[in-house]
């Protein structure tokens, strides 16, 4: 029985920009504790306001409703119909 793996020929890829998020489809959403509430980051306007090569780790983000400091979760590239994501809610 051999021990050796086969390599694989998948090539990795590299997301470590919001430019990448946005080129491989991947997406943010941001939580607060406090206010018990997701919301979606809009990674392609950041992009567009020209921070595209940042690095999204170590980024902070802040709660527009109430300021405390947001949880981060990065999502892969799953497409949901508006509203029907069971990652967040719409207000109503």
């Amino acid at each position: 029985m051999s021990t050796e793996t086969s390599m694989s020929t998948k090539t990795p890829i590299s997301i470590g920009t919001f430019s990448d998020l946005v080129k491989y489809n991947y997406s943010i959403a941001l939580f607060c504790r406090k206010c018990d509430r997701w919301h979606d980051l809009d990674i392609a306007a950041l992009v567009d306001a020209g921070y595209g090569s940042e690095p999204y780790v170590g980024k902070t983000f802040k709660c527009k409703k109430c300021g405390d400091a947001a949880e981060v979760q990065v999502r892969p590239g799953v497409t949901w119909p508006k509203g029907s994501s069971p990652y967040t809610t719409v207000a109503t």
